[in-house]
């Protein structure tokens, strides 16, 4: 019993996915070591001066007015909005079947 709906295999399949599976893994592991770098530089006491000057010249141009519309911002990243905005995306750009 054949199904139909089956794609049939390709020939070039089996050689697309052994370049591909070796590539994939090895850019999941410069991921991995970068973020690993990133995390260790973050921990360091180092950082703090550089995170001082950072904040220092931001708040010279803080405003009530500007913290209004830094916080309406902050909000796009809640759930609340980004909950919604998921749903509409899945629901708009999903196949029917996929779902």
């Amino acid at each position: 019993m054949s199904d139909s709906s089956a794609r049939p295999v390709d020939s070039k399949t089996p050689r697309v996915l052994l370049r591909a599976i070796p590539l994939s893994l090895s850019s999941a592991i410069v991921a991995l070591l970068l973020f690993g770098w990133l995390a260790e530089e973050v921990l360091e006491p180092g950082t703090t001066r550089f995170d001082d000057s950072v904040r220092a010249a931001v708040h010279q141009h803080a405003s009530p007015a500007l913290t209004v519309f830094m916080r309406g911002i902050t909000l796009l990243g809640s759930m609340e909005v980004l909950l919604p905005a998921v749903l509409i995306f899945l629901t708009s750009f999903c196949p029917k079947q996929a779902l």
